[in-house]
């Protein structure tokens, strides 16, 4: 449901899904799990906005984020080619205590390339 109305571009109402489903007993897991969804949808639909917005609530519920929540995000990053946005997040990221994978890296120096900014990587 959550993804479907990120889809619309309805945050809205995903989020008043998201605050009746936690009200109801959503187990912390399935809230990461769900809010991980909507980051890939709105990172999927080019909304970095938004799907920076629904990470920042992982954290905030005190929820470790994923390796493939930090993936999307970086590869939206890299398609809308914000390389200083990539590297906040790659330092964040740092910050939290998640290792980068291969794929991290590699995402980060096709952001790179793709801006001109070769010597960041």
């Amino acid at each position: 449901m959550l993804v479907k109305c990120v889809t619309a571009e309805d945050s809205e109402r995903a989020e008043c899904w998201l605050s009746w489903a936690t009200s109801r007993g959503l187990t912390p897991d399935i809230a990461c799990t769900s809010l991980s969804s909507m980051v890939t949808a709105c990172a999927h639909a080019g909304n970095l906005r938004e799907a920076e917005r629904w990470f920042d609530k992982i954290e905030a519920m005190g929820m470790q984020v994923s390796m493939g929540t930090y993936v999307m995000l970086f590869q939206a990053t890299a398609n809308l080619n914000i390389s200083t946005r990539f590297e906040q997040l790659f330092h964040r990221m740092e910050r939290a205590g998640v290792e980068p994978t291969c794929v991290i890296y590699h995402t980060f120096i096709r952001a790179c390339a793709r801006c001109g900014r070769m010597e960041s990587a």
